[in-house]
């Protein structure tokens, strides 16, 4: 069975003279459409193969939408379902988002940090093989006194590539790191003795904080672009991640918060109508006109809107929001919260 999808609330990049589509899942879907296709065959394969209904959540995704208004602040949103895959490239959007805040402001309070990464050569062994030989080396990694002294802790993300050349899978480790100044020599001692079969290691320091952050979190939901790879390989990657940790922390990393916490309430957003419906009367309701051009420009009301004053009939009530919600700050933009 599939389970329910959770629901989100976020805000729509546009200016001027809307051009929104009547779905509000087309317009998600239009920022990643290729990925997204890949995203929807891969599940169909693994339903296929294990009597699953992935590709079933996958395609309800966003799949309703209604546009809501904070009782206090009076900012418009669109909240909608979401199916929360960890493969759905809208979701996983959204979750990338958190991160790359949390890893900016982490970063910002460690100035010393370094950009490491950690990887074997490229094998012909089986994937899983490979990244579990690789986490454990990791773990036995961070533990070696060397690293300890010279390492506060970090945040790291996992991410797998495929040689074009050789075929072989190349899985290795991104971290951001708080330590000093680091010779790239000894860091590849360390990781060969503990590996004893690799030297492979890349230091460097970080210059530019909000790229590093933003190319680290880009895989913390997310270890590989599916259309990059051939069908049987995202088989394969998919039953090597599933249940797998993607990113972490360590020391001083803990500082830094990967799962978005309760931050909003979630009583406090007021449902005023259904996204489709909204579109429609704004071409000739003023209030749904108010509400849409708020939302577009990211200009709170300061009035409260109900459906009654749109619609008529019944005011519905507050728009509680299950669980855990995805609320906008960036335009086009989701940033995850539960």
């Amino acid at each position: 069975m599939a389970t329910k999808t959770s629901t989100s609330v976020h805000t729509i990049e546009t200016s001027g003279k809307h051009n929104l589509p009547d779905r509000y899942q087309d317009y998600r879907r239009s920022h990643c459409e290729l990925e997204y296709a890949q995203t929807a065959a891969m599940y169909s394969r693994i339903d296929s193969l294990m009597g699953s209904h992935y590709a079933e959540q996958l395609d309800q995704c966003r799949s309703y939408a209604w546009f809501t208004q904070h009782t206090e602040t009076g900012d418009i949103r669109i909240a909608s379902n979401a199916c929360r895959l960890r493969w759905c490239p809208i979701c996983s959007s959204a979750r990338s988002r958190f991160i790359v805040s949390s890893v900016q402001d982490w970063l910002n309070k460690h100035p010393r940090s370094k950009f490491l990464t950690l990887t074997y050569e490229h094998s012909s062994a089986p994937l899983l093989h490979q990244i579990n030989s690789l986490y454990s080396h990791f773990r036995q990694f961070r533990k070696r006194k060397y690293i300890r002294k010279k390492i506060a802790g970090g945040i790291w993300f996992f991410q797998v590539k495929k040689s074009e050349i050789s075929g072989e899978w190349h899985p290795h480790i991104h971290c951001v790191i708080d330590a000093p100044y680091i010779p790239q020599k000894s860091l590849s001692q360390e990781w060969l003795k503990t590996t004893l079969t690799s030297y492979i290691v890349d230091i460097r320091p970080i210059r530019n904080r909000d790229e590093v952050a933003d190319y680290v979190a880009r895989y913390c939901s997310r270890p590989a672009g599916l259309k990059d790879f051939a069908e049987s390989d995202q088989v394969d990657i998919f039953h090597a991640m599933h249940g797998r940790r993607l990113c972490g922390t360590w020391g001083t990393g803990r500082e830094a918060s990967l799962r978005p916490k309760g931050q909003y309430d979630s009583s406090e957003w007021r449902k005023i109508g259904g996204y489709k419906e909204i579109l429609s009367a704004a071409g000739n309701n003023a209030i749904a006109l108010s509400v849409l051009q708020s939302f577009i420009n990211n200009d709170p009301l300061d009035y409260q809107i109900t459906r009654e004053q749109i619609f008529g009939g019944e005011i519905q009530g507050l728009c509680r929001v299950p669980s855990d919600f995805v609320l906008s700050t960036f335009f086009g933009e989701e940033t995850e919260f539960r």
